[in-house]
């Protein structure tokens, strides 16, 4: 069981609706703009296109496949193997298509493998359509035993919008020391609202 020192955080997602934020994103020039909407920077620190840093994702930690029913009231966890974000700078995106992931069905925070390199990506996350959450709250510890703090951040269901052929879920956030994005990626299985499944 993950357990650490919890705290709120303060957010559009606490107050924005879902229907509104895709009427916003889906007009055309928010869309055409997305890789600018999904590369955080922190003022004055470094641009976020100057630098960018892979760490493992863990959607559901303990959970395997990462199946999700989208009508869900709750909150889904994602565990993330980095110490320190940036105070507002974490979003959730969900997306469709191919992603030759290193952890082959889904992430285990236990043992991560995953690609260190940003590049594939962000080129996946350039095709997201707008959709996103925002962690309601978070806890900062040492998850997996390996000496380093990770980041333990809970998200409202709801708040991802999520659809039957999504496929993966990145977490784009800034790094608190130095202003670089920080991406990592995990499977997702979308069910229907009766709990079956659906294929990716």
């Amino acid at each position: 069981m993950i357990r650490g020192n919890e705290s709120a955080v303060s957010s559009g997602a606490e107050i924005e609706t879902g229907v509104s934020r895709r009427r916003v994103l889906r007009s055309g020039a928010a869309v055409a703009a997305g890789a600018a909407l999904v590369l955080p920077a922190v003022a004055g620190r470094a641009a976020a296109t100057d630098c960018c840093r892979a760490c493992w994702v863990d959607v559901k930690p303990d959970s395997c496949p990462n199946a999700i029913n989208p009508g869900s009231n709750g909150v889904v966890s994602v565990a993330a193997g980095w110490p320190r974000f940036a105070p507002g700078s974490v979003k959730l995106y969900p997306v469709k298509g191919e992603y030759d992931a290193a952890f082959g069905r889904c992430q285990d925070y236990r043992d991560p493998t995953y690609d260190r390199n940003c590049r594939e990506i962000r080129g996946l996350l350039e095709t997201s359509d707008g959709r996103y959450a925002e962690p309601i709250r978070f806890t900062v510890e040492d998850v997996n035993g390996s000496g380093t703090n990770d980041t333990v951040f809970k998200f409202r269901v709801r708040d991802l919008e999520l659809e039957p052929d999504d496929a993966f879920l990145i977490l784009v956030g800034a790094s608190a020391r130095d202003g670089c994005t920080v991406v990592g990626i995990d499977s997702v299985r979308v069910l229907d609202v009766g709990g079956a499944r659906r294929s990716r």
